[in-house]
């Protein structure tokens, strides 16, 4: 079931994600904001994703370089 969160615009706040549950299932909030405030702002998305790849990966002691070899349409949460 999805979840809503809502939060009144300030103007300190610096940006705004919007993730499925496939990201925030692998990073933290700290570790996804700290990604977003150090990285240029062109490819953030990309390494949002590759990030939660890796983590996802480690999980399931693998490298990140062996995710090439699995087939498309995997789910990752699925137990073997």
């Amino acid at each position: 079931m999805p979840s809503l969160l809502v939060h009144k615009l300030l103007p300190d706040d610096q940006f705004l994600i919007f993730a499925s549950d496939g990201l925030w299932e692998h990073l933290s909030n700290r570790e996804v904001v700290k990604i977003v405030q150090t990285s240029p702002r062109n490819g953030i998305a990309r390494r949002l994703v590759k990030a939660a790849l890796k983590e996802a990966a480690k999980k399931r002691e693998m490298r990140y370089s062996d995710l090439d070899n699995i087939d498309r349409g995997v789910n990752f949460n699925e137990k073997s």
